[in-house]
């Protein structure tokens, strides 16, 4: 007794003995059922499919796989051989097949989101109560380990948002922008979208996370392409901030963005909503209490007349007035608009720019709005330090003043400017220029001496004559023997006209507009005159 006395005693429960037994049967349980799916015999031309997807599924940051197409077109047979290959490198694996029948009986959802939990969880979640209910558990289930997941044949959008809405809360800030586009953008272009998103939401490199993630594509004429299964999941999302569409952060059936305005229903939580501005101009409404809109786009609205208390929306990022070709005033109040990062004014050729600039732009389009420099909107952009993207395509003014306070400024466009004559005193830290079509521009000079263009367009510029750091064309009579070396011979011919031969923009037209010239880049002069 003394011996057994000496023992030691094994570790007090510090749960109930069922408890235990559960998880040991629970365990026993997954590993016994390894949810292995029934393959079709002598299937033919499914191998090389796998070595082209077996390997993309071991991506660690592999978010999921769309396989679609018409009915029998043959999409189970791939995905269930695929699942059989892959089943084993995975912690847990949910294989939910014939998922448009199943929900055409009475509680059918149900029943898959409680087998697809299970399967997931390993046996600890038996019963969900409601469907709602299912969607945040089988997303908390899945953060917890590497799962591989099919659902086969979703017909519709409210079974995709049940069971696959992970793959959308998983994509982080691109989320945002996938929303928007579902709620907005879809069949719209591309660089159309880039234009108005970008300062945002980055949009060029979230658009491209989202096509590399399957959830968006780009048609061959550069439109913006959606599944439609996708984009009703995204609506249904924003459908679930609230019953009341005032309530919501996106706003897209125009009735409901009609009554918002017209009612003055606005909430802090409208970041986006669309117009038709035809029913809209037929009244005089005003933007109020939409202190969250972020983006208001009002292009193309042609009876637009005048712009008011746009203070009222004092949290807009994005405003959009392109090809308001009747606006003629805009108040005031913009200029104290502190997070206005984009502002396109592109065709507004009836407006007198008095107006203030707010300090918080970062692209300005007044593309075709024949702006002269004038003492009211003297195009100093004096305060506009955070100025990234400047476009005046086809202004009216002959000088331009001088733009070395603005550092951030990355791309200017002055393209068929045709009254211009010279730049001086450019940025240094300009990327891209644009001058296509300034016919009368002459001279261009930087801040530095130093060209670190990387874009630079001067198609049409044919009395262009120097670009500070990239060359200089010096008409002969004015250079003596010594400075053409072993070239002397250029002097008997300095008087005549010659052609300038080459494939770069500068030679393009140049032959009958000057004479004899000496180049700093390597130009061929064709002179068949010439002994």
């Amino acid at each position: 007794m003394t011996t057994t006395s000496s023992v030691t005693q094994p570790p007090k429960l510090l749960r109930p003995e069922t408890s235990f037994l559960k998880e040991i049967v629970d365990t026993i349980y997954n590993e016994l059922d390894r949810k292995e799916v029934c393959l079709p015999l002598n299937i033919v031309g499914i191998a090389i499919h796998d070595e082209e997807i077996n390997p993309w599924l071991e991506q660690c940051n592999l978010e999921f796989l769309v396989i679609y197409g018409m009915g029998g077109s043959g999409k189970t047979t791939p995905a269930k051989t695929i699942y059989h290959s892959n089943l084993k490198k995975f912690e847990s694996v949910s294989f939910l097949e014939d998922i448009g029948r199943i929900c055409e009986g009475s509680n059918g959802l149900l029943l898959l989101q409680e087998q697809l939990l299970n399967d997931i969880s390993w046996g600890k979640w038996r019963k969900i109560p409601v469907v709602s209910r299912g969607t945040p558990l089988i997303q908390d289930a899945l953060k917890m380990n590497k799962a591989l997941v099919v659902l086969d044949d979703i017909v519709e959008c409210k079974q995709l948002v049940a069971l696959l809405e992970i793959c959308i809360s998983n994509i982080g800030e691109v989320k945002m922008l996938f929303l928007h586009i579902a709620c907005f953008f879809v069949g719209k272009d591309m660089n159309y979208v880039v234009e108005i998103m970008e300062p945002d939401y980055s949009a060029t490199l979230g658009i491209q996370t989202l096509i590399n993630r399957c959830l968006v594509s780009v048609s061959p004429n550069k439109k913006l392409t959606m599944h439609r299964l996708l984009q009703e999941m995204g609506k249904n999302i924003v459908c679930q901030e609230s019953d009341l569409p005032a309530n919501r952060s996106r706003v897209w059936l125009s009735g409901d963005s009609y009554k918002i305005v017209r009612k003055r229903m606005g909430s802090e939580t409208v970041e986006g909503l669309a117009l038709d501005m035809e029913i809209l101009s037929k009244e005089d409404v005003t933007f109020k209490d939409l202190q969250s809109l972020h983006i208001l786009n009002l292009k193309d609205s042609h009876s637009l007349t005048e712009i008011r208390n746009i203070s009222k929306i004092p949290h807009l990022e994005t405003l959009i007035l392109w090809n308001c070709f009747s606006l003629v005033n805009v108040c005031n109040t913009l200029g104290d608009l502190k997070d206005l990062a984009l502002l396109n004014m592109t065709g507004c050729n009836s407006l007198t720019p008095t107006f203030p600039l707010p300090f918080s732009l970062h692209r300005l389009f007044l593309i075709d709005c024949h702006l002269e420099c004038t003492d009211s909107f003297p195009l100093s952009f004096s305060v506009q330090l955070k100025l990234e993207y400047l476009n005046l395509a086809n202004s009216l003014f002959e000088s331009f003043p001088c733009y070395n306070h603005l550092d951030n400024l990355q791309v200017l466009d002055l393209s068929f400017c045709s009254r211009l004559k010279c730049l001086i005193c450019l940025p240094s830290t300009l990327a891209e220029l644009y001058i296509y079509g300034c016919e009368f521009l002459e001279r261009i000079t930087f801040q530095f001496s130093q060209f670190t263009l990387q874009e630079f367009g001067y198609l049409g510029c044919t009395r262009l004559y120097e670009v500070e750091g990239l060359f200089k064309l010096v008409p002969i009579a004015k250079l003596d023997e010594t400075d053409l070396g072993h070239m002397k011979w250029l002097k008997k011919y300095q008087y005549h006209e010659v052609c300038l031969v080459g494939d770069d923009e500068l030679t393009v037209d140049r032959s009958w507009h000057i004479q004899v010239r000496c180049f700093s880049l390597k130009y061929i002069i064709n002179m068949p005159f010439a002994n």
